[in-house]
């Protein structure tokens, strides 16, 4: 069995490979279509109706649809979720990426070239899964669409990820708040989402709506990975940590408080007679990091 927790949501995988989720799924993280019944109440009221339905959401964990294959690793971000099949196929759901003007439009929103108040930093999908769709739930309301459509463009359940055009198989994955990365069974890494602090690694703050390698960790071969609330880290086959994106607080560890566009290395204080640290297993929380060494040793750096 293995958890992962969001800002109010988590996700579970069960020994028998099914994931399970719980908590806050008033974005489609809980991964149970669940928002297609608020979508129901919702085309049954009057047009000039002020009462939305709640949004959904689940005390005691509810499964997560639409998954073949056994489920090995799930992972959560703060709106959003992801999870890794036995066949090292990556799926995400939940948060698309901009935020909408009615409450059941949660997964995407039309946008005008003309809105002031439109900010560009925000219309990227966290989910890997390219730019968020256009079609929202009043669209069905107003039947301009039909229903089976807006299915197909929300984000209440698991769709597949295409990492690259090569089908890397994945081996693990770890989600931020609003960024995910993603490793290969050959080390190589992918990242997608905000990037609006460097915690992708592409040596830019642009936004990826679709998975990049992090070219600059090609050939290095990473073996584990953590995203924070705005930073990353990564553990390599050779016993390497290498972090990137915010700095504050000492949370990259690699020397100073400044964060990063690029990898760069995680910088350990040895015990006794100032021993060579090599990293085996990396966390991270919204401000801080831990490794465990194979020695089984830990060490923290941030707030």
């Amino acid at each position: 069995m293995q958890i992962a927790g969001g800002s109010n949501h988590s996700v579970v995988v069960t020994d028998g490979g099914d994931a399970y989720a719980f908590g806050d799924g008033s974005d489609g993280q809980l991964g149970n279509g669940t928002y297609e019944d608020a979508l129901a109440k919702y085309k049954k009221l009057p047009s000039t109706s002020q009462n939305v339905p709640a949004a959904p959401s689940s005390h005691s964990p509810v499964q997560v649809l639409d998954l073949g294959a056994r489920i090995v690793h799930v992972a959560a971000g703060s709106r959003n979720s992801a999870c890794l099949d036995a066949d090292g196929k990556v799926y995400t759901w939940g948060y698309a990426g901009i935020e909408p003007e009615h409450p059941l439009d949660r997964f995407s929103v039309q946008h005008s070239s003309n809105d002031d108040t439109y900010k560009e930093q925000h219309n990227v999908t966290r989910l890997g899964l390219g730019p968020p769709d256009l079609l929202v739930a009043g669209d069905v309301a107003g039947l301009r669409v039909s229903e089976s459509e807006w299915k197909k463009s929300t984000h209440t359940r698991p769709r597949l990820v295409i990492i690259s055009i090569d089908s890397p198989i994945i081996k693990t994955l770890a989600c931020g708040s609003d960024h995910t990365l993603a490793l290969s069974r050959d080390g190589d890494a992918y990242s997608w989402g905000l990037g609006e602090f460097g915690q992708l690694g592409h040596g830019n703050i642009l936004n990826e709506a679709r998975p990049k390698m992090i070219d600059s960790l090609c050939g290095m071969g990473t073996s584990d990975v953590a995203c924070g609330s705005k930073h990353s880290v990564v553990v390599t086959v050779t016993g390497e940590a290498m972090s990137f994106g915010f700095g504050g607080n000492g949370r990259l560890g690699n020397g100073w408080l400044q964060g990063t566009l690029l990898p760069s290395l995680v910088q350990f204080r040895g015990v006794g007679n100032n021993k060579k640290v090599h990293p085996l297993q990396v966390d991270a929380g919204e401000s801080h990091t831990a490794f465990v060494t194979t020695e089984g040793v830990a060490y923290t750096c941030g707030k």
